[in-house]
């Protein structure tokens, strides 16, 4: 039995229904194939990137901490600002950005060492 510690990975998914559809059986196969070869114990939160859902999730005393957070979904950065920000879902699909306004933003317990953002498209996330 392996003695390394398990990272957990927080997968959000975001596909806005006036936006257009995120390829995400492909996604995942590229994703999966990618993992193939790590040699590493890990556990996938797998959530639909909906603001309320995931600001409680991360309010949560009891969740895992998690060391990589990886987006598929749509991004926006206007030419005029030095930076975007990923879409979120409303509850009925509508398109959401995340910010502090809607509570959905990086916990301080969370703003460590080693804690890793990978997206789909090379989005950054600004919290």
């Amino acid at each position: 039995m392996s003695t390394q510690t398990k990272s957990h990975i927080l997968f959000l998914v975001s596909s806005p229904l006036a936006a257009d559809p995120v390829a995400m059986d492909t996604a995942l196969t590229r994703l999966t194939d990618a993992l193939r070869t790590v040699q590493a114990p890990a556990t996938f939160v797998t959530r639909v990137a909906e603001v309320n859902a995931v600001s409680a999730l991360l309010a949560r005393r009891d969740r895992p901490r998690f060391a990589v957070l990886h987006y598929l979904g749509h991004g926006y950065k206007p030419e005029d600002v030095s930076q975007g920000y990923l879409i979120f879902e409303d509850q009925s699909g509508g398109v959401r950005p995340p910010g502090p306004a809607t509570g959905v933003h990086r916990p301080q317990s969370d703003t460590r060492a080693g804690t890793g953002i990978s997206g789909g498209r090379g989005h950054g996330l600004p919290f």
